[in-house]
């Protein structure tokens, strides 16, 4: 179809779709990043309680690594260093005002 037969308005109409076709994919990346930051804050929960709890050790936090690497290896989250960073930024946003941060970033 040649534009010069197109309707005045559709310019404007593409442009428009465009906008809500971008707004819907950043409300998409925001929705799966607040799932993510949850997620990460839950295994850093679980991981640090089970640290005071039950003595786990850096033995025990390198095989849940490596065991949810083998299960979930799409996921770049469970390195075997992550599952350390995890449980460190969980501590640390405790000594802070009570995850703020993730707080704002969820809104």
């Amino acid at each position: 179809m040649s534009k010069d037969i197109l309707p005045s308005d559709y310019e404007a109409f593409l442009q428009s779709i465009k906008t809500q076709v971008q707004q819907a994919q950043l409300r998409a990346l925001a929705a799966v990043n607040k799932e993510l930051i949850l997620l990460y804050w839950h295994i850093g929960r679980g991981i640090l309680e089970r640290q005071e709890k039950q003595g786990w050790g850096t033995r025990v936090i390198e095989q849940l690594s490596r065991d949810l690497h083998a299960a979930f290896p799409q996921i770049k989250g469970f390195s075997l260093r992550n599952p350390h960073g995890l449980r460190n930024e969980r501590t640390s946003r405790e000594r802070k005002e009570q995850n703020t941060t993730c707080v704002i970033l969820i809104k």
